[in-house]
């Protein structure tokens, strides 16, 4: 019977409150209400460049050191709607600003995993984004906008007046973490944070507040002032991590909260927590409705019903170290629980050390922010370009730098600890586990005739079930990914073996292709080939050796050093391979090599001597898979398409992946009659500068009556071969259908 009481109490606990029924109904309020303003705001999209007017309702911070850059400012137009604009010359909260731009709606993600624009938009009450140009900004001042701005010049300064602590090592984590600024941690840094699970630290909550106020409550204690003067001594600390980070729905919820709990022995009251902290997220709702699209929003509110569940489970326990530290460690793995579904929406999956990451890193965490408040406090009094100053900065961050290093370090292991990573279409297969659980629960304590055999059959379906409809195991696929003005397309056979030609320019690594691969249940990728070495194809390849992501490398066969182009990533390559401890080797023309029954042919380029054009000596590669052939070739120009002509080899292919994207001086009308493809692929950037892909290009395969797909417009282009035929679909919806 303890178990139906444990259940009905949580029941108790979670239903019947004023808070929870008043949050439920604020939850369909600011739902109707985001709703239909988001929606007419997009239906109100100008379809050129505008003027426009507005009113700065959101600065943004400034980059430590940089107080005149551009940036990303919110700005509520004079009709009514709120847009994201970037704006080279920054105003202040509360300006009067005018000028000129070309709007666009936020898209949702372009590739399996990928980032949704158009959620962030929201979840800012924006719709729009754009550039301003010619701006004019008409400065406002009056004492209500004073006191609106102090907090904006308390977080300016902090980040401008100790910019020499913030861009030194190990400066940049500190800042994301004290700050939740991660605008100077490298890519690389933020993809190991990710993946490891603790980019949660990152966000500025409730944690940072424990952190803050542990230490301040420790001096405290230690002298004989009364406990409520204590109390109240303490209570504008709650305020210090919400300012200097600008209030974000994690902070805001915390501080609501401890600031309740801490005047309750002030007014000689003790308030229900559960209560409290739902109505503490109406409240947020209420000022703040387009929280209701934020994540973040959503984590602290279910991470501080778990913690306060746990708390309330516990407080009853004996005080000793070792019942202390069984605390912490409850709390800390049930606080990883309630992360582990939104860790899965950025990583479609979740890796195994991820909960014990966290119990190590929390508590070096801790030391970090303990010291780094009181440090940025402490700088604050010094004589800006002192000595004093600088000597001050040198002992903080000598005494940070080795637990910053150890955190950035536990977290690139458990990042390229590829092996831990379970995939979501396995996760599936464990939903059955809770339900046996219970049933077997409910089974001793004989409220049904429930057999054993009975339950394991019922799970074996499930999974055969689930088996079926997520595992095709004769299935291959095709995914050429939407990375801007560059190339990247991933195959994957049937028994998860993976090829990548490409891989983008640079930030696609992290960010697009390990997300999309991750969708894909891969843990890593066995293959890669750089068709050539320009940054729209190497780097991303680059970031995925780093993330130790990749196998084996294949590079053309042409000597680095009789390449005259600047932009040549060759060297980069190599070195960054060698650090990474990835095997590398080279194609020409006449190599092939099997994948999972695949056949890989180079058909070009020949090994050659002195100056080489590299667009004109991308690797051309013919993959056949169960019959169906697709001809890969990379930024082939005209001279590169006639020399393929004239070896007289058979190229012909069932799909082309267009030639440089599309570009005029590619794609002739021979190359095309010898190639004799019935589905065209061009993978170009939206509204780039180039003008790619060509009219002319498009006439000519128009000419020809191939099937063209475009991922400028679709977003990725899935094929899908079983028993030689291949389905394609795209992610987006053309604007041509």
């Amino acid at each position: 019977m303890t178990g139906e009481l444990d259940h009905r109490k949580l029941l108790r606990v979670v239903v019947f409150r004023p808070g929870a029924l008043c949050f439920v109904l604020v939850i369909g309020l600011a739902f109707i209400f985001t709703r239909c303003k988001l929606a007419s705001g997009e239906g109100r999209l100008p379809a050129e460049m505008i003027e426009f007017t507005g009113l700065v309702t959101d600065p943004a911070c400034p980059l430590p050191g940089e107080p005149e850059a551009g940036r990303t400012q919110e700005i509520r137009l004079d009709q009514g709607v709120t847009v994201l604009l970037y704006v080279e010359t920054p105003a202040r909260r509360g300006d009067r600003i005018r000028g000129k731009a070309v709007f666009a709606c936020g898209e949702g993600s372009r590739n399996p995993g990928g980032f949704s624009e158009r959620n962030w938009l929201w979840s800012k009450g924006a719709v729009w984004t754009g550039y301003a140009r010619q701006v004019e900004i008409s400065p406002r001042d009056n004492w209500i906008l004073a006191l609106k701005r102090l907090p904006d010049r308390l977080r300016d300064w902090v980040r401008l007046r100790h910019a020499s602590f913030w861009r030194t090592p190990p400066g940049p984590l500190l800042l994301s973490l004290t700050l939740g600024d991660t605008r100077l941690l490298e890519d690389k840094e933020t993809y190991w944070l990710r993946a490891s699970g603790l980019s949660h630290l990152t966000s500025v909550s409730g944690t940072h507040l424990i952190f803050l106020l542990g230490p301040a409550a420790w001096l405290a204690r230690r002298t004989s002032s009364p406990r409520r003067l204590r109390q109240g001594l303490t209570l504008p600390l709650i305020l210090l991590p919400g300012i200097l980070s600008g209030w974000k729905t994690g902070i805001s919820r915390a501080s609501i909260m401890t600031m309740a709990t801490r005047l309750d022995p002030l007014m000689r009251q003790r308030r229900d927590l559960f209560n409290l902290l739902f109505l503490t997220g109406s409240a947020l709702l209420v000022s703040q409705p387009y929280s209701i699209y934020d994540q973040s929003f959503w984590m602290s509110l279910t991470t501080a019903g778990a913690v306060s569940y746990t708390a309330t489970r516990l407080s009853c326990r004996e005080d000793s170290i070792r019942q202390k530290f069984k605390t912490t460690l409850c709390f800390s793995l049930t606080a990883q629980l309630i992360l582990l579904p939104y860790q899965m929406t950025t990583s479609p999956g979740i890796h195994l050390l991820s909960p014990l990451v966290n119990v190590i890193a929390l508590p070096l965490a801790a030391c970090l922010m303990a010291v780094s408040y009181p440090a940025v406090l402490i700088l604050s009094c010094l004589p800006a370009g002192t000595g004093v100053e600088k000597l001050a900065i040198s002992l903080f961050l000598f005494l940070l730098k080795p637990v910053s290093w150890l955190i950035l370090c536990l977290s690139e292991i458990v990042a390229k600890f590829n092996q831990a990573f379970v995939p979501l279409r396995l996760i599936f297969l464990l939903i059955p586990l809770p339900t046996v659980i219970f049933l077997l629960k409910l089974n001793r304590l004989g409220r049904r005739p429930l057999r054993l055999t009975c339950v394991l059959l019922a799970s074996l379906i499930w999974i055969l079930a689930v088996w079926l409809v997520f595992y095709h195991p004769d299935q291959s696929q095709v995914l050429f990914l939407d990375v801007g003005q560059g190339d990247a397309s991933l195959f994957v056979s049937g028994s998860g073996r993976s090829l990548l030609i490409d891989g983008g320019d640079k930030g696609n690594g992290f960010s697009t292709i390990i997300p999309a691969a991750r969708t894909l249940s891969l843990r890593r990728i066995d293959l890669a080939v750089v068709t050539h070495a320009h940054a729209d194809h190497a780097a991303g390849i680059a970031e995925l050796m780093e993330a130790g992501f990749i196998g084996q490398l294949f590079l053309p066969a042409v000597d680095a050093r009789e390449v005259d182009e600047e932009d040549n990533m060759t060297d980069e390559l190599l070195l960054i391979a060698y650090q990474s401890g990835t095997a590398v080797d080279s194609l020409k023309q006449g190599d092939s090599f099997s994948l999972d029954g695949w056949l890989v042919e180079v058909l070009h380029p020949a090994p050659r001597e002195g100056l080489v054009d590299l667009n004109e000596a991308s690797l051309v590669m013919r993959v056949t898979i169960e019959g169906l052939s697709i001809l890969m070739t990379g930024d082939l120009t005209e001279e590169g398409e006639g020399q393929l002509i004239r070896t007289g080899r058979d190229f012909s292919s069932r799909l082309l992946h267009v030639p440089h994207h599309g570009s005029r001086y590619s794609s002739s009308d021979a190359f095309l009659d010898a190639c004799d493809a019935g589905i065209a692929l061009i993978s170009s950037g939206r509204n780039n500068r180039y003008g790619h892909p060509h009219p002319d290009v498009l006439d000519r395969l128009d000419q020809r009556g191939a099937s063209l797909y475009r991922t400028d417009r679709s977003g990725a282009v899935f094929l899908k071969i079983r028993g030689g035929k291949g389905t394609i679909t795209t992610w987006l919806k053309s604007p041509d259908d």
